[in-house]
């Protein structure tokens, strides 16, 4: 089985990963002058360059990680996949639906009209129009390379190496799902991807295995997927077919259900494995 080689975080660490993300989106900004200014490419509706500049973006961070940081020590990037027992994944999911319906209520919340809101939306659906033209590319960049590669660097890199510095695991998370749900830049995802981020951390540090945040996070986006490819990008479409407020509510009583439920059997594994 693998065992992580991430180290504690560091400032030289912190700048590596900043450097590697500005490498990738340096790399794609120069890319879309290519297709506008010498090809005469509209890559804005380009999933393909989409799909390219997402990999650059995760792929990166982690090469100048792996190359500056491990490397100079002799050590190679390795992740944590321990096997899960079945039991967690019946609490894991539901935990994680119950979160889902959080999110989508709060989402809606955010404005997407006036000056700075409304231009930022219709970017952000121009986007997600792009991605949703082409299903195959869709599934494959959310449902299956973003699962792996953002668990990767955020809860298997970022947040591994915050807690090796010692700090407390529940602020650890919360950074790391901070940061996750920056990336994804616009309002509407960092909402979103915040309140998951913490699912999928706590989920990631209860088990010490990425192998469950990579299904969870599938498991999310691939949800999203469907809805966007039956009603489209822009749309308030929920879950489940009640009243946003409804749904909040037993997202709610899920989530807190399954927490309660999933903390407990990890205290007693623990307990058992003392004992």
């Amino acid at each position: 089985m693998m065992k992580s080689t991430v180290q504690p975080l560091n400032f030289f660490s912190a700048v590596m990963l900043f450097l590697g993300l500005m490498a990738g989106q340096t790399i794609i900004a120069f890319a879309a002058a290519l297709c506008i200014y010498v090809f005469h490419i509209d890559y804005a509706s380009s999933s393909w360059f989409m799909l390219i500049g997402y990999m650059l973006s995760m792929v990166l961070p982690l090469i100048f990680y792996q190359f500056f940081v491990l490397k100079p020590k002799g050590l190679d990037l390795k992740f944590d996949f321990k096997k899960n027992t079945f039991v967690t994944y019946i609490l894991a999911f539901p935990l994680m639906f119950g979160m889902m319906l959080i999110a989508e209520y709060l989402v809606t919340l955010v404005p997407t009209s006036g000056y700075f809101f409304g231009n930022l939306y219709k970017s952000f659906t121009n986007q997600m129009s792009a991605l949703a033209v082409d299903n195959v590319t869709m599934i494959l960049l959310t449902v299956i390379l973003a699962p792996l590669l953002e668990e990767f660097l955020f809860r298997g890199l970022i947040q591994k190496s915050i807690i090796k510095t010692g700090l407390n695991p529940k602020i650890s998370i919360l950074i790391s799902a901070f940061i996750f749900g920056a990336f994804h830049v616009y309002p509407w995802q960092f909402v979103g991807a915040f309140l998951l981020g913490i699912v999928l951390g706590i989920v990631y540090e209860k088990t010490k295995s990425l192998v469950l945040p990579i299904l969870l996070h599938a498991f999310n986006n691939l949800i999203s997927a469907l809805i966007m490819m039956k009603y489209g990008p822009d749309t308030t479409q929920g879950i489940l077919p009640i009243e946003p407020i409804y749904s909040f509510l037993i997202g709610v009583g899920i989530f807190n259900i399954f927490m309660l439920a999933f903390t407990f059997y990890f205290r007693r594994k623990a307990s058992i494995f003392e004992g």
